[in-house]
Order: structure tokens, then C-alpha cells, then sequence
């Protein structure tokens, strides 16, 4: 478990976050301007492009839900990623904004069920991004990247081609 949490959400973290300022050049740019909008960034990415997708959680009592019956012992599949999404908690979601005010996403999902290695991912991700600003221009050497298609509940990236100019 500690294996995972500490490289799986880093490495799924950091190449999202680059892949996705790729996506938007706008909200790369504006990191440029601003680089003290990187911690910012991070969640941002986090809400946006989770790298923790889904989780499973059993029922301890029985309960309803939006008209939905789940019993004492059911096991639950809880889309995180589908979560960060919501326009009720986040108006205009599916589009980056790093200037989002972006408290209440499920990236690492919440309390004593969060992810070990979330801050792990967040303060090297942080750190990388703050290199990556100051250093030579990057950009990505194909046009779309490719996306592992070995897990369901990791969202991460299987390569990405970028090279330094």
C-alpha cells in the first residue's frame, strides 16, 4: 500500500498536471505570468484530472440514497473522479481553471480514508512544476498522449513524449 501511495499518485499526478497544461496553453501561460499560482495549479489538476478514480467502500448500516436502497454489507463503487466533476460543487467543471478556488475536491478522497501519499504528490508535483518554470521551454513531441489501460481506479498516463527547447 505504501508502494502505491507514495509512486502511483505521484508519477499519475505529474504527468497529468503537465499533459493537461498542454491542453490548455492558456492556463500554462498564466503559471508563467504567475508562478506563485502552482500550489493552485496542483489542485486544481487534482480536481480536474484525478489520479485516483475510483474506491470502494462497504455499507456499515443500511441506508437510502436519492431513492437508491443500499444494505448493511453492500460494497460500493465511489467515482472520485466523476465527484470533481460536479458543476453543483464546482461551477464550470469540466473546464482548467488555476485560479479556481478548488477546496472540497475528492482527488485523494476524504478523511481516514484519504490517500498516504497525497501530500507526497502534491509537494513533489508543487516542486517539479516550479523547476519546469523557470527552465527551458518544454512542449509535447506528439500530439496526443497515451493513457494506461491497465487499471480502473489509477488514471495515468502509460507515456509522455515532451522535449525541451
Amino acid at each position: 500500500m505504501c508502494f502505491v501511495a507514495g509512486n502511483e499518485t505521484t508519477k499519475s499526478l505529474i504527468g497529468n498536471t503537465i499533459n493537461t497544461l498542454f491542453e490548455y496553453p492558456g492556463q500554462y501561460r498564466l503559471l508563467q505570468e504567475c508562478p506563485e499560482l502552482v500550489s493552485s495549479c496542483v489542485q486544481e489538476s487534482l480536481r480536474f484530472e484525478a489520479p485516483l478514480q475510483h474506491t470502494k467502500r462497504l455499507a456499515t448500516k443500511d441506508l437510502v440514497v436519492d431513492g437508491q436502497v443500499i444494505r448493511e454489507g453492500d460494497q460500493l463503487l465511489l467515482c472520485l473522479g466523476s465527484a470533481n466533476r460536479d458543476e453543483e460543487a464546482f461551477s464550470g467543471a469540466d473546464s482548467f481553471d488555476i485560479q479556481r478556488k478548488t477546496k472540497g475536491h475528492l482527488a485523494f478522497g476524504y478523511g481516514m480514508h484519504g490517500c498516504l501519499g497525497a501530500l507526497l504528490a502534491e509537494r513533489q508535483t508543487q516542486a517539479l512544476l516550479s523547476q519546469l518554470l523557470v527552465g527551458p521551454e518544454w512542449t509535447r513531441r506528439c500530439s496526443e498522449p497515451t493513457w494506461q489501460s491497465g487499471s480502473f481506479i489509477v488514471r495515468c498516463l502509460s507515456s509522455l513524449d515532451i522535449q525541451f527547447v
